[in-house]
């Protein structure tokens, strides 16, 4: 009976201060820019972690950009002609708070890239064809385990993510006869999640098991003094 109470007193203080800390997460908000003409330059607002909530433990931030482009080609040449005309648009992200710009700066830039293709087409001497539009999204993920401060702050806040496009073209093919025109309309966003870690406030019933063990552990202490 003896080695039960004490076991028992022993696995509910285990339980309990296994149970002092748990992983949480919280949203900071996201926001997705409707497309326009490119080049763009969009801005979206996200929130700041409350430091009052806990201990920040990590960051999950993530990138999206998505666009939409028509293309005119038109064989210059007297002649038919085989070509490929694709675009990209580079979507470059930084922030106005300088913490987390100087973060952004570790990362690889552009963050985002869309791709359109026409994929290898023949021409007719002349001819001239319309392609789109054609969509593309893509996104780009990255986790922060340092530089933690930059994102929290008593209370929570806002902060700024700032978006810039740069667009281009490229023609494989039509022995330089081939002239292509595009029209692009393109949008950015993100996205962040907040990991942390809090001491949580034992429950009623955890009290009480814990002071049934040492109450046990108390009582055989008295009975062996006796």
């Amino acid at each position: 009976m003896k080695n039960v109470i004490l076991n028992a007193a022993l696995i509910t203080c285990s339980a309990f201060a296994l149970n002092a800390h748990a992983a949480l997460i919280v949203s900071g908000g996201s926001f997705s820019n409707p497309q326009a003409t490119t080049e763009i330059n969009q801005t979206g607002n996200l929130n700041l972690f409350d430091s009052d909530l806990g201990t920040l433990t990590s960051v999950a931030f993530s990138f999206t950009g998505a666009g939409a482009t028509s293309f005119t080609i038109t064989n210059n040449a007297a002649q038919s002609q085989f070509a490929n005309v694709s675009s990209a648009v580079n979507l470059f992200y930084s922030s106005g708070n300088a913490g987390i710009n100087a973060l952004l700066g570790t990362l690889t830039n552009p963050l985002v890239i869309l791709n359109f293709s026409t994929g290898f087409q023949s021409y007719a001497a002349g001819q001239t064809l319309n392609f789109g539009p054609i969509n593309d999204t893509d996104a780009f993920n990255a986790i922060f385990t340092t530089g933690l401060a930059a994102f929290q702050q008593a209370g929570g806040g806002t902060f700024a993510v700032n978006c810039n496009s740069v667009s281009g073209i490229n023609v494989v093919g039509g022995g330089g006869n081939i002239n292509s025109n595009q029209s692009t309309t393109a949008g950015c966003g993100a996205n962040i999640e907040y990991t942390y870690s809090t001491q949580q406030v034992p429950e009623p019933t955890s009290i009480s098991l814990i002071g049934l063990g040492l109450f046990g552990v108390a009582l055989l202490r008295r009975r062996k003094t006796a």
